[in-house]
């Protein structure tokens, strides 16, 4: 993390949520300890370090150490009235990865009875998409250069998106470093 993006992060809370940095990752600290304590059964590490975080495309938990503590980055255009909805969903990451059927059990069943969770379960076909093409894109794109070294890379994204079952937005969003890739495959083709 630099002084500008910290600067920055600051700006943002404080003018969009009138909340200093350190206020908002106590908040989102709180939550997880209540949470922990109440939905969770005490299930997940006791130390949870929480950080507003440019550093993500989202909210994204990690889990170090066999467990003994987590990691969770929390975006500061996290708005927050959603930052108990985002703590939910980051803390089931402790026992399924990605957004599988475990993932979305877990998250129905501590989260039974709140207005939010009929619209986040709304979005796991989503979230589900988009695990796909984070997992395999580099793999697909591969096999593609290998099949088809002279495709312009245009035609390759939307072979690949094809391929993943999304579109080329999508695909685009979660992978940027698609094209310059994609461009170096078919350099390291051209040259056999």
């Amino acid at each position: 993390m630099n002084i500008e993006e910290d600067m920055f992060i600051e700006k943002i809370l404080a003018r969009d949520y009138r909340m200093t940095r350190k206020q908002t990752e106590e908040k989102l600290v709180n939550i997880y300890n209540e949470l922990n304590a109440t939905r969770f059964n005490h299930d997940l590490p006791k130390k949870a370090f929480v950080r507003v975080s440019l550093r993500t495309d989202g909210n994204t938990a990690t889990f170090k150490n066999m467990g003994v503590f987590v990691w969770i980055y929390v975006s500061p255009f996290c708005k927050p009235e959603d930052y108990r909805r985002t703590m939910f969903h980051e803390m089931c990451h402790f026992f399924a990865l990605g957004h599988s059927d475990a993932f979305v059990k877990k998250l129905t069943q501590v989260a039974k009875g709140e207005l939010w969770l009929e619209k986040e379960l709304a979005k796991v076909q989503q979230w589900q998409i988009i695990d796909r093409i984070k997992r395999n894109w580099s793999e697909v794109m591969f096999k593609l250069s290998k099949e088809k070294p002279r495709m312009p890379w245009i035609e390759a994204r939307r072979a690949v998106a094809e391929r993943l079952g999304c579109k080329v937005h999508d695909m685009c969003k979660e992978a940027p470093d698609f094209k310059k890739e994609w461009l170096e495959l078919v350099a390291l083709a051209k040259r056999k």
